[in-house]
């Protein structure tokens, strides 16, 4: 299937020379707000902005390997600053979008053949040509040819990194033109995309600065890969292509010289640091969700954990029962999803990501807190989890491998006076009646084991020895008889 999005609007034409603009269309597969540094398609041409997703397309596959699901699709206004734009009739000056007009947005599909055979890693890794990787903090100085593309190589040694991308135009700065990105991954191995060439072909990253492009792509991003995790079968080092496009100004002819760093960062966000004194700012239940990211390195099992005040004993002003849910690769996961979590109702808010559960990896996941409450409890009950606690409460989030992680308490001293302290102290635990019958159906069922055991016992015991009756007791009385008579 040949999906086709087409947005139409006041474009550059010889008859609106004065109040054109040039909005960006951008189609995603999982980014649900995505802006043109996301990983997507981009525009298509410089008249008509409408971008074809082709059924043979690779790249746009979801992770079953299909086209088949769910796109987002987005515009963006882009424009050049007036004082770079010589000629306003051609460039698209930012000036124009004092009134935006009105757009269409069109969205169509067609019979399509897809591609079957995947393509191959030295394939992909063959748009690199002689240019070979480049090292993560050097900064390299290249040509190229305008209106052209040079593209290289570099490798993400494992999924835990964000990869800044650094590119600056030298030899005349923008006054001969100006270097652009366009960052593309399996299979993409010739993302070609930048706004300048008028040919939105390929899904990829970009950076679309006027001048120094400066983009950042986050090991929290979806679609971002690193370690032996890409190719084919999943299994090469990932290699990310960066694609360079000259974009000449008019009289210049090129080459255009430019500098370019690539730079990992570590990108473990929450992983073995405690997240204290964390809130909610809404009073319905699971209204406010806070989202927190965490990222595995090696292959060990993880724990992760909230602290909380959960009983009205621990904190009458702030106890509340919060939900918590980790997924793999969902940026807007709710609990309903196919997440791993632990609802309300229950203490223990531990859950616990082994190496034996074929569900995890190492690499990115997605942790989500949100508090529970009774609507119908009032305010300063002691029981039944108020909402009005939902503002008032704080608890830590906490996740580490399970060989290292502490079970320190990080939650704050609550000061406590309530009458539900009181009542906490002067009233011994009450169990309810199903524990009670639970405990003594218990306390039964263990005296009746250890009957049987002792029994068991004593039948091997008189197993291993002949018996023979005792008559010396007899032979007692026999003789005192005797002397008696």
């Amino acid at each position: 299937m040949v999906i086709l999005i087409d947005l139409q609007q006041q474009l550059r034409s010889g008859c609106s020379s004065t109040s054109y603009t040039l909005p960006e269309l951008i189609v995603t597969r999982n980014v649900i707000e995505p802006t043109v540094a996301d990983l997507g398609y981009k525009l298509a041409t410089t008249a008509v902005r409408s971008v074809t997703v082709a059924a043979s397309d690779q790249a746009g596959n979801d992770p079953n390997g299909y086209h088949s699901g769910v796109y987002y699709v987005a515009v963006q206004a882009w424009c050049t600053p007036n004082a770079n734009c010589a000629a306003l009739g051609w460039c698209g000056p930012c000036s124009y979008y004092s009134v935006t007009p009105n757009m269409d947005v069109i969205v169509t599909t067609s019979p399509g053949t897809a591609q079957t055979t995947k393509m191959s890693w030295s394939t992909y890794l063959s748009a690199l040509g002689g240019t070979g990787n480049i090292a993560s903090g050097e900064t390299k100085t290249y040509s190229t040819a305008c209106d052209s593309y040079t593209y290289y190589g570099f490798q993400v040694p494992d999924p835990c990194y964000d990869l800044n991308l650094f590119l600056t135009t030298s030899g005349g700065g923008v006054n001969n033109g100006v270097a652009e990105l366009s960052i593309g991954t399996y299979p993409n191995n010739s993302p070609n995309g930048i706004k300048s060439t008028g040919y939105g072909k390929s899904i990829e990253w970009t950076s679309y600065n006027w001048g120094d492009q400066n983009l950042t792509i986050s090991a929290f991003d979806p679609n971002f890969e690193g370690g032996y995790n890409c190719g084919p079968n999943k299994d090469q080092l990932c290699t990310v292509v960066i694609g360079v496009y000259a974009y000449c100004n008019p009289g210049y002819a090129g080459p255009l010289t430019y500098d370019l760093t690539p730079t990992l960062q570590r990108a473990k966000r929450i992983f073995g640091t405690p997240q204290k004194s964390q809130t909610f700012s809404s009073l319905v239940s699971g209204s406010d969700v806070n989202t927190y990211g965490f990222c595995v390195i090696n292959n060990k099992d993880v724990t992760a954990q909230i602290q909380s005040y959960y009983s009205s004993c621990q904190c009458q002003s702030k106890y509340a029962d919060l939900e918590m849910w980790i997924s793999k690769y969902n940026t807007e996961a709710t609990i309903n999803d196919l997440v791993w979590r632990v609802g309300h109702g229950t203490a223990d808010k531990t859950l616990y990501l082994n190496v034996a559960d074929t569900n995890t990896r190492t690499g990115t996941y997605y942790l989500y807190v949100s508090g529970y409450c009774d609507s119908t409890c009032s305010k300063g009950s002691c029981t039944c989890h108020p909402c009005d606690n939902l503002l008032n409460t704080q608890y830590a989030v906490n996740v580490d491998y399970s060989s290292s992680i502490s079970y320190a308490n990080l939650l704050p001293s609550c000061g406590n006076s309530g009458t539900c302290k009181d009542q906490c102290e002067a009233e011994p635990y009450v169990l309810s009646d199903g524990a009670k019958a639970g405990i003594a159906i218990g306390v039964i069922v263990f005296s009746m084991s250890i009957g049987a055991l002792a029994y068991i016992a004593y039948q091997k015991h008189i197993r291993k020895r002949k018996w023979v009756p005792d008559t010396s007791h007899e032979e007692v009385e026999l003789t005192y008889g005797q002397r008696s008579l």
